[in-house]
């Protein structure tokens, strides 16, 4: 009798946790602790135009900074559905200058990856932000995550990303 495994296939489900082995605990940062202000911690949720939530799925981000008018890297990290917090959970430091992530959503059913902007509401930067001032007025919501509350040293933020119906998230043809 031939015993039957999974095959990871775009067409036929969701199998992200199965075959794509990476180690979720590296990190690459390129900046020294000491220009930490804050920690932030975001808890993102992928969602379907249902309101169901997608735990098979992982995201890669990178958290960048402007200065002078250019793009400056901070880091990368890639995670995946924390069951424990029934999120995917971003973990970062707050700066003394603008901050704000890329993200790239791998997820079931999806052909291509998808890429994003997250913002912060209470840092208002974004205002000034030319992906998002191209943005029509009423969709510019769905890139900026809510500032939940600050404790210990830490800013909690909360953002839902929809990948399809009316609440559909903001996704952009980026190349980092």
């Amino acid at each position: 009798k031939k015993k039957k495994i999974k095959t990871p296939s775009q067409t036929v489900g969701p199998f992200f946790r199965n075959y794509l082995k990476f180690d979720f605990s590296t990190k690459i940062s390129l900046i020294k602790e000491k220009e930490i202000k804050n920690k932030i911690t975001l808890n993102l949720n992928i969602k379907n135009k249902k309101n169901k939530l997608i735990k098979d799925a992982f995201i890669e981000y990178w958290q960048f900074f402007n200065k002078n008018n250019k793009k400056n890297f901070l880091k990368f990290n890639r995670i995946k559905y924390d069951m424990k917090h029934k999120a995917f959970i971003i973990k970062l430091n707050e700066y003394r200058f603008h901050t704000y992530l890329y993200l790239t959503i791998f997820s079931r059913g999806l052909l291509n990856h998808l890429h994003t902007i997250i913002y912060f509401d209470d840092l208002n930067f974004y205002m000034k932000d030319k992906h998002f001032k191209r943005l029509p007025a009423e969709r510019r919501k769905f890139m900026i995550a809510k500032f939940i509350k600050f404790q210990n040293d830490t800013k909690y933020y909360k953002h839902d990303l929809y990948l399809n119906g009316i609440k559909e998230s903001i996704f952009f043809d980026i190349d980092l």
